[in-house]
């Protein structure tokens, strides 16, 4: 899968409040500990991260055989992959 689009590197006011988003939501418990989890360490670690979003326009994929399957497997895949675009449209 490749992905294409606009990278916006963030603030590091941004980043900041992302890592105590992501703090709170995945290691809740260590922001009630303020000896491991302070303000200055907050500050610390979103020294050492670069925030950024991508704003995507394109994304290509591609469906792949396995080549370790038995050879009527990978000859169904064709007609399998037309009969899901045409009941499971992408967009």
């Amino acid at each position: 899968m490749h992905v294409k689009g606009i990278v916006k590197i963030s603030s590091k006011e941004d980043t900041a409040q992302l890592v105590r988003n992501m703090s709170a939501k995945y290691a809740a418990d260590l922001l009630e500990k303020h000896d491991i989890m302070s303000p200055e360490i907050i500050d610390k670690l979103s020294g050492a991260i670069i925030g950024l979003s991508i704003e995507i326009s394109e994304i290509q994929a591609k469906f792949k055989r396995g080549q370790h399957s038995k050879i009527d497997d990978q000859q169904a895949c064709p007609t399998y992959y037309r009969t899901v675009s045409t009941t499971m449209p992408c967009n």
